[in-house]
C-alpha cells in the first residue's frame, strides 16, 4: 500500500513538472521568432526542434495518464465485476466450507478419535467458519462496496488477499491430510 501511494505521488510528480515545464510557451516562442526572421533553413529547423518536444512532452503524458489509469483499475471494479464476484464468492464458499449436513454432524458424532467437548468445538468451528465466509460474502454488494470505497477502503486488497490465503491454506491442507 505504502509502495502505492509512492508511485502515485510520483506521477504527481512528474505530471507537475511537465505541466510547468514551459514547452508549449517555448515552442509559440520560438515559432514566433524564427517567422519573423524569414530563414528557411532555420524554420524547419525550429518547427523540428519544437515538434520534437512536444512530442516527447506527449508521449509522456500518456505514460503518465496509463499510469494513473492501472492505479485506479487497480482499486476500481465495475457493477457487473461486483456482482460476479458474489456469485463466485457464493461457489467458492459452498466449495471450501459447505453446509453442515446430517450426514456431517454424525460422522463428528461418531469420530471416535473425538472427545465429546471436542466434537462440539469441532462442530461450533465449522459453523462459525461458515458463517464467517457467508458474511464476508454479504459485504459484496454493489451498494455496499461502492460507499465503502467512497471513504478510501481498498476492497481488492482487504476481500482479495484474505480469501487467496484462505483459498490457498484451505488447498495446501488438503493436500497435507490427503498426503
Amino acid at each position: 500500500m505504502e509502495n502505492d501511494l509512492q508511485f502515485i505521488m510520483s506521477l504527481g510528480q512528474s505530471l507537475k513538472e511537465l505541466v510547468n515545464s514551459g514547452i508549449p510557451q517555448y515552442a509559440i516562442q520560438t515559432i514566433n521568432t524564427v517567422k519573423e526572421k524569414r530563414d528557411d533553413k532555420k524554420t524547419i529547423e525550429a518547427y523540428e526542434e519544437v515538434f520534437t518536444k512536444l512530442m516527447a512532452e506527449n508521449q509522456e503524458l500518456k505514460r503518465i495518464s496509463l499510469a494513473y489509469k492501472d492505479a485506479y483499475e487497480q482499486i476500481n471494479i465495475d457493477d457487473k465485476d461486483i456482482e460476479y464476484l458474489q456469485k463466485t464468492a457464493h461457489r467458492i464458499i459452498n466449495i471450501f466450507f459447505p453446509e453442515l449436513t446430517d450426514e456431517d454432524f454424525k460422522r463428528i458424532e461418531l469420530d471416535d478419535n473425538l472427545n465429546e467437548q471436542e466434537k462440539k468445538e469441532h462442530i461450533t468451528n465449522l459453523v462459525r467458519q461458515r458463517e464467517t465466509y457467508t458474511q464476508l460474502t454479504e459485504l459484496i454488494q454493489v451498494d455496499t462496496l461502492r460507499t465503502m470505497q467512497l471513504l478510501g477502503f481498498n476492497y481488492k486488497m482487504a476481500i482479495g488477499e484474505p480469501l487467496t490465503k484462505i483459498i490457498s491454506n484451505s488447498l495446501l491442507n488438503g493436500i497435507t491430510q490427503d498426503n
